[in-house]
C-alpha cells in the first residue's frame, strides 16, 4: 500500500487506504464498462459509421445511437444527445 511508509497517524493510514482500496475497484468497474460499450459498438452498424468520423469513439457513438438519445424530450435532449435526435 502507497501510504504504508508514509509518516501518518494509524486513523490517517487506515482511511486513506479505504479510499485508495475504492479507488481501485472503481477502476475496475469503469474498465469492465467500457469493455461493454466498446463490444456493443462492435455490434451496431450505426455506431460502426460513426467511428469513422474523426474525434468520434465507441464511447460517443454508442450514446448517439442509443434509444435513449433518439426518443428524448426536447428539455433534457441537449444533455444526452448534444447533436440533436434521430
Amino acid at each position: 500500500m502507497a501510504c504504508d511508509g508514509a509518516d501518518l497517524p494509524a486513523p490517517a493510514r487506515k482511511a486513506l487506504s479505504l479510499l485508495a482500496d475504492q479507488l481501485v475497484d472503481t477502476q475496475k468497474k469503469i474498465e469492465a464498462l467500457t469493455a461493454d460499450i466498446r463490444a456493443d459498438a462492435r455490434a451496431n452498424d450505426a455506431a460502426q459509421r460513426l467511428q469513422t468520423i474523426p474525434g468520434i469513439g465507441p464511447i460517443t457513438a454508442s450514446a448517439l445511437v442509443s434509444p435513449r438519445c433518439r426518443t428524448s424530450p426536447i428539455s433534457s435532449q441537449a444533455a444526452i444527445c448534444p447533436l440533436g435526435s434521430g
